[in-house]
């Protein structure tokens, strides 16, 4: 385990990837050389070579190190799967639902329901495709469009790593299963069964049938 940092905040760096930079610079230079170790078995010393496997961060951090798009954006899975969100009517989040929300029909952003069993798989030739259309972008206003349209904002740091000794992204990314299932639903589903959840007009809390608390 290689731990790259720790933000104390209240707020992030202004600069992540200079954060991340000396520890991932002493990375790459035992990937390069190895990593010299004592066997004490065999009574010598070895030379092992470090492969990064796992990158591991919660939700907001992960988007910050990948140079994805947040959770609320278009494209906003932090595994680069490809599934698009779905966009409130009357705002700006995508939400990763994988079923259609019924009477849903706001144009460009409609997709049918999406069997579970069947979920898009990440695909490192579309990452480097999508990122290379990117970095093409002719202007600031092509760069928003395809920024929105692909779910990336920039080259990563992690994408300087030696190329054999890592998955490489998007497959070195890990998923954020802690927050999930002991903060974000648990937190969701007593909000919505208590009527408490921020909404956005015309939607209005007096007329949800499941707030029974």
């Amino acid at each position: 385990m290689f731990i790259g940092g720790f933000i104390p905040g209240p707020n992030n760096p202004n600069n992540i990837d200079s954060f991340l930079l000396l520890g991932l610079q002493h990375l790459v230079l035992l990937q390069k050389e190895g990593l010299q170790i004592w066997d004490g078995t065999l009574e010598c010393e070895l030379r092992s070579k470090v492969f990064l496997v796992l990158l591991t961060a919660d939700g907001p951090s992960m988007m910050h190190i990948t140079s994805f798009v947040g959770y609320h954006g278009k494209h906003g899975c932090h595994l680069y799967c490809g599934l698009a969100g779905h966009r409130e009517e009357h705002g700006k989040h995508y939400f990763l639902a994988i079923l259609k929300p019924t009477n849903y029909n706001v144009e460009g952003y409609v997709h049918d329901d999406i069997n579970i069993k069947n979920l898009p798989t990440p695909s490192h030739e579309r990452y480097h495709q999508n990122l290379h259309y990117l970095i093409a972008s002719p202007s600031e206003t092509q760069y928003r469009v395809r920024h929105l349209s692909i779910g990336i904002s920039k080259p990563s740091i992690f994408s300087g790593l030696v190329a054999s000794a890592t998955l490489g992204l998007p497959s070195l990314v890990g998923s954020d299963i802690m927050h999930l299932a002991m903060l974000n639903i648990l937190d969701l589903m007593i909000s919505l069964q208590c009527g408490m959840m921020d909404c956005t007009k015309p939607d209005d809390r007096s007329t949800w049938t499941w707030a029974i608390l």
